[in-house]
């Protein structure tokens, strides 16, 4: 389906960028295979893993049943007296590299960035 331009100005990827790219169903199995057993790790994440269920559902999947840890919740633990929690304004305070916002890896990169971070603030001594 084309990208809205509201979802475009958020992530600047283009219709054009996903001409000839995999369906989500083709490469969904092998994702749930890779996962197994292991934690998912997210910023906000109710609203990705909402993404990711709905997508599994759409394949006839049914659910990923992974424990999933959400650095949002662990910055607000973290750093209590915060008027915010974006993970960009929160990588950018904690001098934490980006790359570039909005891209799979890099989000994923900065996100566990900002978990070690906040593990190591959390962690009993």
């Amino acid at each position: 389906m084309p990208i809205s331009r509201g979802a475009r100005a958020v992530n600047g990827i283009s219709d054009e960028e996903l001409e000839g790219a995999p369906l989500f169903s083709d490469f969904a199995p092998h994702l749930l295979a890779l996962g197994e057993g292991a934690t998912i790790l997210a910023h906000n994440a109710p609203f990705d893993i909402g993404f990711l269920r709905e997508e599994l559902a759409r394949c006839g999947l049914g659910e990923a049943v992974n424990e999933v840890l959400d650095t949002r919740l662990l910055a607000k633990a973290a750093f209590p007296t915060r008027r915010g929690y974006r993970l960009s304004q929160l990588a950018a305070d904690l001098e934490l590299d980006t790359g570039r916002a909005h891209r799979a890896l890099d989000d994923a990169r900065t996100c566990m960035a900002l978990f070690l971070v906040c593990a190591g603030i959390l962690e009993p001594d």
